[in-house]
């Protein structure tokens, strides 16, 4: 299974892609997987240990499906999954969730919550949730199409979207700014955590790249 923790390797993107892509595009396809490589000799932070035994939803996607603790309270618990209403996988979402939580409590390290009802864990419990409904809110922002390939995506992928663009008449600048725009109103914790395709901040890149690439073709 892919861990989707955000590495701070490359603080940005836009130079990052343009230094592996820049190569690729010019007819060294090799070089575009090499380059990826090197950024793996910065050890990747700790991803969140998965806790299996929280109490399942309504839905059919349930708490044994999360790759990360939610809340065990009965009473914050929601009705339906998130994931009703999405496109993703559980092991993207809840990575994604994990993330953006963690990012907000470095101090944590990782360490998963526990289901000790004292008002801390409570509270953090409570948190969780609360950045869950703003990654689901988030992720509605994105075409289903782009959604069912969080997860999925390669550098290839990426490399393919820039030509594609590029044949449309957008140079890779201008479509590399319109992708930076749209990811920095709807991921801003994840600004400059996109390097690699086993982070969560590079599959979104990408699948906001599929919907900016779509945009330039109805509007061609």
């Amino acid at each position: 299974m892919l861990h989707y923790r955000s590495k701070p390797v490359v603080q940005n993107f836009a130079l990052y892609t343009s230094l592996i892509l820049g190569s690729s595009l010019m007819g060294c396809g090799s070089a575009l997987v090499g380059s990826s490589m090197a950024t793996e000799e910065s050890s990747p932070a700790p991803a969140a240990t998965a806790v299996r035994d929280a109490e399942p939803s309504t839905s059919e996607i349930t708490r044994d499906d999360a790759t990360s603790l939610a809340p065990s309270e009965p009473q914050s618990i929601p009705a339906s999954s998130p994931l009703d209403t999405l496109a993703v996988s559980s092991d993207f979402y809840y990575a994604l969730v994990d993330d953006l939580f963690y990012a907000q409590h470095p101090n944590l390290k990782a360490r998963s919550l526990t289901r000790i009802n004292t008002p801390m864990e409570a509270s953090l419990r409570d948190e969780w949730w609360q950045t869950a409904d703003e990654v689901t809110a988030d992720l509605k922002q994105i075409s289903p199409s782009a959604q069912q390939k969080l997860g999925g995506y390669q550098l290839q992928d990426y490399q393919q979207q820039i030509q594609d663009a590029d044949r449309l008449g957008i140079n890779q600048v201008a479509f590399q700014n319109a992708i930076a725009a749209r990811f920095q109103q709807l991921f801003p914790a994840l600004v400059g955590y996109e390097n690699g395709p086993d982070t969560s901040g590079f599959q979104l890149w990408c699948a906001i790249a599929q919907d900016e690439l779509q945009k330039i073709k109805e509007q061609s």
